[in-house]
């Protein structure tokens, strides 16, 4: 598996996102990940894709407030291969410092 690093998604790879999105984070985030990158100075995207180009997982890193953030996300049909760890250490690879938050549970 390869990591794909782009700036900008093609139209199937933002669908697949958002709906990996909203499959994956409580109910509350729904539809939210067209404004995640609202108000960021600068962003990239790495994704893990079949060979029929369906996202698998997805990271993104980004810089707005003065801090450079990221959001990740693994299909739960693909967890536990090991995808997370190879994007979280790209983010590690290209950021000397980076934060995000975790969500353990569906209540928020």
């Amino acid at each position: 598996m390869n990591i794909i690093s782009t700036r900008i998604l093609s139209e199937k790879q933002s669908s697949d996102i958002s709906q990996l999105w909203n499959d994956e984070y409580p109910l509350k985030l729904k539809d939210r990940f067209p404004i995640l990158l609202d108000g960021a100075i600068w962003f990239n995207h790495y994704i893990i894709e079949d060979e029929q180009q369906n996202v698998w997982a997805f990271a993104v890193d980004f810089k707005k407030d003065d801090q450079i953030r990221f959001s990740i996300i693994v299909d739960t049909k693909h967890k536990g291969k090991g995808l997370g760890g190879m994007l979280i250490d790209q983010l590690k690879a290209e950021n000397n410092e980076f934060y995000g938050w975790v969500i353990d549970h569906n209540e928020d």
